[in-house]
């Protein structure tokens, strides 16, 4: 399984900020559950590289985008 490390290594921080803030942008801030991890998805599927990362370090990557958005959703209120 995939470590937190291992992402960190691959995604920065900033990166993670970059991605989430773009879903923002793209997509707002009231998307439910379900359509929030399909955007984040189809997001990844542009980021170079992302086809050589483990299903397990995508979920992780995942999980973390999403709740840097709902950090960000959080900060603007």
């Amino acid at each position: 399984m995939a470590d937190k490390k291992s992402i960190n290594q691959s995604f920065s921080q900033n990166q993670i900020k970059e991605l989430s803030l773009y879903i923002l942008d793209v997509y707002g801030t009231d998307l439910p559950l379900k359509e929030l991890n399909e955007s984040i998805y189809l997001v990844m599927e542009n980021v170079p590289g992302i086809e050589s990362m483990s299903v397990q370090e995508i979920q992780l990557l995942n999980s973390q985008i999403r709740n840097q958005y709902y950090d960000e959703i959080n900060c603007k209120k």
